[in-house]
């Protein structure tokens, strides 16, 4: 939660905290659950977001399993 927009806006951040909050994928998180509460949600920004947080849960799985497998294999 530290970094994102969790507590406000990103357009009231200073703007290496915005720099930094861009990335966080708690962010992307909530600016889609915010889109999509609003009554008018955002399908394409829905979709990416998606997308960001899916793409990185894979990657990070697929390292981790990798990492336990070298260690297991010691």
């Amino acid at each position: 939660m530290l970094f994102s927009t969790w507590f406000g806006p990103r357009f009231l951040m200073p703007s290496w905290f915005e720099q930094v909050a861009r990335f966080n994928p708690v962010t992307w998180y909530l600016d889609a659950t915010r889109s999509i509460l609003s009554g008018h949600p955002d399908w394409g920004f829905i979709g990416i977001s998606v997308a960001f947080i899916v793409g990185l849960a894979g990657t990070t799985f697929s390292r981790s399993i990798g990492a336990y497998r070298r260690l297991a294999a010691e």
